[in-house]
């Protein structure tokens, strides 16, 4: 039996693409309110990311199509969760860069710092 390699590392656009779903506000908003994993609908997620539910629309399925969220359908009902492990792990190993909160920070972003305290 052959040892398995570890995966090539991500080419430069890779990591672009990456860094741009990452980008905005909304969708890192709706990320970090599935790190204490958690299947939330469309709805909840645009309510904790603090959008519209229409952006909220466009904000999933850019997440989905990268990747980065899996639908998990229930009858009429579609909920979103983290992809996988890997995910969680990208999202709590950037967000190590910003332990402390400014006191100028919003309380919602408060409530997502609380989601990778007690989340995974």
């Amino acid at each position: 039996m052959q040892p398995t390699r570890p995966p090539a590392p991500a080419t430069r656009f890779q990591v672009a693409k990456l860094g741009s779903l990452l980008a905005d506000p909304g969708r890192a908003g709706m990320l970090l309110a599935l790190m204490d994993g958690t299947v939330r609908p469309a709805g909840e997620l645009a309510r904790m990311a603090g959008v519209a539910p229409s952006t909220a629309s466009g904000h999933l399925k850019r997440l989905v199509a990268g990747e980065l969220l899996r639908v998990v359908d229930q009858g009429r009902h579609r909920y979103y969760m983290l992809a996988d492990a890997d995910v969680a792990h990208v999202i709590e190993t950037l967000s190590l860069g910003h332990r402390t909160l400014s006191a100028d920070c919003p309380e919602r972003d408060r409530h997502f710092n609380s989601f990778l305290s007690t989340g995974r």
